[in-house]
């Protein structure tokens, strides 16, 4: 289990960058109405929470595979912690994402609806 504690550091940082760059994306393209953009930074959002999530299971792992001394055990819990709070924000990001674009999409849009006139 100690590979893990070592594989994690390696690990950790594609997930964030992916997270950071798609939360930039996404704001510039709304920001500016752009839509390749705004997909673009969605598609890096979905991507970095999946890696996320394999990032804390090896995380996980690596800590059971390690002896940690008593003054660590604070740091290592506000670590844990953090990224459990970091993965479910974006979850929740995920979800009210998911549910904005299904209820746009459900509505009609009047001005595109053929006159009777």
């Amino acid at each position: 289990m100690i590979i893990f504690s070592k594989l994690h550091p390696f690990f950790v940082h594609f997930p964030v960058a992916l997270l950071i760059s798609g939360t930039i994306f996404e704001m510039y393209g709304k920001f500016q109405k752009e839509e390749s953009v705004i997909t673009a930074g969605r598609f890096n959002i979905t991507f970095g929470f999946w890696c996320a999530l394999v990032t804390i299971g090896v995380g996980i792992l690596g800590v059971l595979g390690l002896e940690v001394e008593d003054r660590f055990r604070s740091f290592l819990s506000y670590h844990i912690g953090f990224a459990l709070t970091t993965a479910a924000l974006f979850a929740a990001a995920l979800i009210l994402d998911r549910k904005s674009t299904r209820l746009n999409s459900s509505h009609t849009d009047i001005s595109r609806m053929p006159s009777s006139a």
